[in-house]
């Protein structure tokens, strides 16, 4: 979980990688920028933009956005990895 306005992004996510990666934590990693509803429009395309290999869903807790969509995505990769 990313904060989507923090202005720490790609550090925070490379440090969340690494130690991910030094343990040998080979899961599908499912990447959720919470807060959207912080930030504007032109933010959002930009982070998408960014991080588009990383497949980032933007969500807002907060708001409620995002969050149907953030389910089928666990519920596909769960089964994806169920097979």
């Amino acid at each position: 979980m990313i904060d989507a306005g923090d202005p720490w992004i790609e550090e925070k996510i490379k440090i969340v990688d690494e130690t991910l990666s030094a343990i040998d934590a080979r899961q599908m990693r499912i990447y959720i920028f919470n807060k959207s509803d912080t930030i504007n429009e032109t933010k959002k395309e930009l982070l998408k933009e960014k991080f588009h290999e990383l497949n980032p869903i933007l969500i807002s807790a907060h708001m409620n956005n995002g969050i149907d969509y953030l389910k089928q995505e666990i519920l596909h990769v769960l089964r994806r990895h169920k097979d």
